[in-house]
């Protein structure tokens, strides 16, 4: 750790500044990024119950999922998956929902 920031939060921080160094993205790429972070967010997930993590903090990474906050999330991905045919992300909203898959 490097001042007090883990190598993971190091390393989000050098792609985001990839990121933002350059012109604004379009809305797509927006999306996109969104629904990457989304899925690092369910993949990294301490609990690994296949909920999307409640938050991400620079000093101890990832938290643990939250019911509530994957239940507001899981719409938008599904929305997502059937406007541009992504099984992947409807994947990742059965593995968030494992009752309903």
């Amino acid at each position: 750790m490097r001042y007090g920031i883990s190598a993971a939060a190091q390393a989000e921080m050098r792609r985001e500044q990839r990121i933002s160094n350059g012109p604004d993205l379009p809305i797509d790429g927006v999306i996109n990024e969104a629904l990457a972070w989304i899925g690092r967010a369910q993949d990294n997930a301490p609990s690994a119950d296949g909920g999307v993590a409640r938050h991400y903090c620079l000093i101890s990474g990832w938290g643990a999922s939250y019911p509530e906050t994957t239940g507001y999330i899981v719409p938008t991905i599904i929305r997502e998956a059937q406007a541009t045919g992504d099984n992947e992300l409807l994947q990742r909203a059965r593995r968030s929902c494992p009752s309903f898959s």
